[in-house]
């Protein structure tokens, strides 16, 4: 159920805790899921660069990609990148990105990380990505 609250400009929408705003635009969850994935890693990739005090072209010559293109992705455009290939960004970076996941058996939560290099066919419930920088 959809939360309305009002401010000085009128009625506003919540998304409660813990659920993406992907659902409340209308996609269903897993595809939720997988786009909050999507910009959870833009954002990890977006802060890698500004830690690095990157201009947006010396990001695009890093990363192998043009400016325009990083410009989208430092402005979260997650409709212009795949989460392949925010993985290859990310792998270009020496980053190491791990998906973590949970599966539920009767009532029981089970949690799983699992760098994406090494993930198997099955894994359903994407809950969450972390950037790791590659030693």
């Amino acid at each position: 159920m959809k939360k309305r609250t009002h401010n000085e400009h009128g009625p506003r929408h919540v998304t409660p805790a813990g659920r993406s705003v992907f659902y409340d635009l209308g996609f269903d969850e897993a595809e939720a899921r997988v786009l909050e994935m999507r910009a959870d890693l833009m954002a990890a990739l977006r802060e890698h660069i500004e830690k690095k005090g990157w201009t947006q072209s010396e990001a695009a010559k890093k990363l192998g990609i043009t400016q325009p293109r990083i410009s989208a992705l430092m402005k979260g455009a997650w409709r212009d990148f795949s989460a392949d290939m925010l993985l290859v960004l990310a792998a270009r970076l020496g980053l190491r990105p791990t998906l973590e996941w949970q599966l539920v058996v009767r009532g029981v939560f089970f949690r799983k990380q699992m760098p994406c290099d090494r993930l198997q066919h099955g894994v359903r419930a994407v809950t969450g990505i972390e950037l790791a920088e590659h030693v």
